[in-house]
């Protein structure tokens, strides 16, 4: 063989070998993990500051945020690898085209949801007639207002909804 063709083979298995590292360095990169601030959430800094994730060899990046929706926004475009979210979101997502698989159920709520109202509203049939914001349509807050109003006897035209919404309730991957 000529001193070209051994070359171009040599030339060859360097680019192999480089591609394989690069493919070994992509690997490295740690996993996303989208938190809002939420005192339910603080055992995940728990385990990092322990190192469990580090001892169970996973690289984990925790990205923190002040704003509920804003994480659900950069997991619906892929700036995150997972998120922290309430059930029915992850639900709503998923339902609008945003791959979601629950591979983790951190708690749940038994009387920690409320709905909060300037001081002359102090019965929930007050609100009748009354303007009521929610995170989005099918978002957790507006199913848990529906449910709460509906146990007291108002209905879906007893009251005004005001979107507060973002995330991919108006915009991101869904649109």
């Amino acid at each position: 063989m000529s001193k070209i063709k051994y070359f171009l083979a040599l030339l060859l298995v360097i680019m192999f070998i480089a591609g394989c590292m690069q493919k070994k360095i992509e690997e490295k990169k740690p996993i996303k993990i989208g938190v809002n601030v939420f005192p339910g959430l603080g055992y995940i800094f728990i385990a990092q500051e322990k190192g469990f994730f580090k001892k169970n060899g996973v690289d984990v990046e925790i990205v923190l945020n002040e704003d509920y929706l804003a994480v659900q926004e950069q997991f619906a475009n892929d700036d995150l690898d997972g998120a922290f979210m309430v059930y029915t979101d992850a639900i709503y997502a998923n339902g609008h085209g945003i791959d979601v698989r629950v591979v983790f159920i951190s708690g749940h709520s038994v009387s920690g949801d409320v709905i909060v109202s300037k001081p002359e509203f102090t019965t929930v049939e007050d609100l009748e007639g009354k303007t009521i914001s929610v995170e989005g349509i099918n978002s957790f807050s507006h199913v848990f207002v529906l449910s709460v109003l509906q146990k007291h006897g108002l209905s879906d035209g007893d009251f005004f909804i005001n979107l507060k919404s973002r995330g991919y309730y108006n915009y991101g991957r869904v649109g």
